[in-house]
């Protein structure tokens, strides 16, 4: 059995997918883990092995199979998701990055409000106690 798939729309969509990520064949063939002799003559040929299409889908979850292979579905519906995933991502972790720092300013302002809290019952106490030293004297 011939692993290689030669139908020309699978070739013209793994070019489309090299092209939608802005890289070239080289760029492309590492970051699947392909050999980059390899997917040349594969595309070259438009003869993709198994290997290579299953490497494209591990380096591309996002990637749908059925797009890839037989042109159904669509892949950008596919890349949009992961897209809009990744800003939704990004945006949480802005908020979470503003949230902290509301945090650490409420902090140093609580830490700043517990020192005049100390400060006022430190002069309420030396007040008191001068209070109750005079009151004790009066009466002697």
């Amino acid at each position: 059995m011939n692993n290689y798939l030669t139908e020309t729309a699978v070739y013209e969509r793994v070019e489309m997918l090299i092209r939608e990520k802005g890289m070239s064949r080289t760029k492309f063939a590492d970051a699947i883990g392909v050999g980059q002799t390899t997917l040349n003559q594969q595309l070259n040929k438009q003869s993709l092995s198994l290997t290579t299409l299953l490497a494209i889908l591990r380096a591309y979850p996002e990637l749908s199979a059925e797009w890839l292979m037989r042109g159904a579905e669509s892949m950008t519906a596919s890349l949009e998701a992961a897209s809009k995933m990744e800003e939704d991502l990004k945006k949480s972790e802005q908020e979470l990055k503003k949230l902290r720092e509301e945090v650490m300013k409420s902090a140093k302002h609580l830490n700043f409000l517990v020192g005049v809290a100390q400060d006022y019952r430190e002069r309420y106490d030396a007040i008191k106690s001068e209070l109750d030293y005079e009151r004790s004297n009066k009466g002697k």
